[in-house]
């Protein structure tokens, strides 16, 4: 659900003034409503929590005394927000005010807009987010449930054409967006949705957490070299500059029946990208990396590792050693010690000291455990 910050996104919210109940923006919208005769009769039953209200005062042309109880009854019902178009008012009474304060709504002023417009955005608004919640849980309930056939039905129902037998996926993440919607509207305006790029195959994209999945769909499998070639098209018809996006890319087609896989993939790989500062990645080259991050979201993994790290960092507490952080620079130089010693600026028998100080904190018996706990540790919680 949105909320009232969101509504920034739009051009119609330029012609804007916040008025009061700054500390309310975050406000979840859950319908556009009209505030009219109800200011005359005082019947507020058309009006529920989450509404977001429009109204021009009129009731309230001639008595100013009518705001504060109509206002008054709208905080008890716990609306998102009130905007006001400056015909009649271009500034409400203290007592208001100090209402509206003192219960974090939002108020605002408008001008220079249609009252239709606005509806008709938020409306549609309101509407795209159902729709991403509902295939937003689609994803979730294919990718982290065991017999997900249903949901998996549905999912290729609504994004696989048919006689598509093979799915290469990539997960697009940007950091610069405010939220989902306005990812999904930057999109939009490329012309993005329900564009058919390539022969023979077929692009649906899928607002999904804090990005973009996309699935590439193809009548027969395609090599590493095919797949990526028709991926950097796909961006660049969509006016999708890569570098200002964050990548991850299953570079190996799967059957359709394994979509959960190939999502998996993709969103394991655009980690990566993070963990590594690099903005693109391949799945091919990712190796046990991929692998590693999905013990991240097993819960049982998670606790075992949560607690070996809890141990190091109360040592590190203790003695005013710096254990944890060395552990995290021997994992990124790739288990060199002189590279570790190089990153941290001290000596490698300094470096030798502290791993053997971690091993007999988690009773390791040997180097290889040890690195497959450091590795896991580094890659799972980071």
């Amino acid at each position: 659900m949105p909320d009232v910050a969101s509504l920034q996104q739009f051009e119609f919210f330029s012609n804007f003034t916040l008025y009061a109940g700054a500390k309310g923006i975050h406000r979840m919208i859950s319908n556009v409503v009209i505030l009219d005769h109800e200011g005359f009769d005082g019947n507020y039953t058309d009006f529920h929590e989450g509404d977001f209200v429009i109204t021009n005062l009129l009731y309230a042309k001639d008595n100013p005394e009518r705001i504060l109880p109509s206002f008054s009854k709208l905080i008890s019902i716990k609306v998102a927000a009130i905007a006001i178009k400056s015909i009649y008012y271009h500034e409400l009474p203290k007592e208001v005010v100090e209402l509206a304060e003192a219960h974090s709504l939002p108020v605002f002023f408008f001008d220079s807009v249609y009252i239709e417009d606005i509806i008709l955005n938020i409306v549609d608004y309101l509407r795209s987010s159902e729709k991403i919640s509902y295939l937003e849980n689609l994803v979730d309930t294919v990718i982290y449930t065991e017999t997900p056939e249903t949901a998996l039905k549905q999912l290729l129902s609504h994004c696989c054409p048919d006689h598509r037998h093979y799915v290469s996926s990539l997960y697009l993440t940007d950091p610069s967006s405010k939220d989902k919607m306005s990812l999904q509207n930057r999109l939009n305006r490329n012309s993005f949705s329900g564009k058919q790029f390539i022969d023979s195959s077929d692009v649906s994209f899928l607002i999904y957490k804090k990005g973009v999945l996309m699935l590439y769909f193809s009548e027969e499998v395609q090599p590493s070299s095919e797949i990526m070639k028709n991926w950097r098209h796909i961006l660049s018809v969509s006016n999708l500059s890569p570098g200002d996006y964050q990548i991850g890319v299953d570079d190996e087609m799967l059957p359709i029946r394994q979509i959960d896989i190939a999502i998996r993939r993709s969103i394991y790989t655009n980690r990566c990208c993070a963990q590594q500062d690099h903005p693109r990645a391949v799945y091919s080259s990712m190796h046990l990396r991929t692998l590693m991050l999905s013990l991240s979201e097993n819960r049982y993994a998670h606790a075992y590792l949560t607690d070996l790290c809890k141990k190091i960092s109360a040592y590190d507490r203790r003695h005013n050693t710096r254990l944890m952080e060395t552990l995290y620079a021997y994992a990124g130089c790739l288990f060199h010690i002189d590279k570790t010693a190089k990153k941290l600026t001290q000596h490698p028998n300094t470096i030798r000291y502290r791993l053997n100080k971690i091993k007999s904190i988690l009773h390791c018996t040997n180097d290889f455990e040890f690195q497959i706990i450091v590795g896991l540790i580094s890659e799972t919680l980071s």
